[in-house]
């Protein structure tokens, strides 16, 4: 039984994070094979930061594509072209994918800046992780008011663990007035 991928998206509307909430998958089983679309690949190729974000995300969780050692790798490589044309969703994905080491070598500074571009965006999960980047200072000078500043700037946009984050450091007077 082979499972073909096809990717069907649509164009983010205006302040949109391009999140995978844009991209429609449709999974048709017809053998114990998985492939990825190749219309998808072709677009990413030509360099579709949407399609390259899609393709990322499929070698990051094995979706559509067979399993491999080499998938972080691939969804890194994906990451970085969509990342390098300001998707800020790329960023993010790229910035977790340095702070956990997968496909590349661990490295906090580079996540942190990734995390930083996405957040600069208004991308509420990297606004919280660049947060507690801050808060721990990895990779980054420890710097609370900093992580406050990050974590108010996602709560205000409803993220629940960034309001956690905030009651705690006002609790415990880190970072704020």
């Amino acid at each position: 039984m082979v499972i073909m991928m096809i990717a069907q998206y649509a164009r983010p509307k205006i302040n949109d994070y391009d999140n995978l909430s844009n991209v429609r998958i449709n999974l048709v089983k017809i053998n114990s094979i998985a492939l990825v679309d190749s219309n998808i690949e072709q677009m990413a190729g030509d360099g579709d930061k949407y399609s390259c974000v899609c393709l990322g995300w499929m070698y990051r969780h094995a979706r559509g594509v067979r399993m491999s050692y080499e998938n972080y790798s691939t969804a890194v490589k994906w990451y970085r072209k969509a990342a390098e044309q300001g998707h800020a969703n790329a960023q993010f994905k790229l910035g977790y994918m340095y702070e956990d080491g997968c496909g590349v070598d661990r490295n906090n500074s580079t996540a942190v800046e990734w995390y930083r571009k996405a957040a600069e965006q208004g991308h509420a999960d990297a606004q919280y992780n660049a947060g507690k980047m801050y808060e721990y200072g990895k990779g980054v000078d420890k710097n609370y008011s900093t992580a406050v500043e990050w974590f108010r700037k996602a709560a205000e946009q409803g993220y629940a663990n960034a309001n956690s984050k905030l009651g705690w450091m006002y609790e415990n007077g880190w970072g704020v007035d």
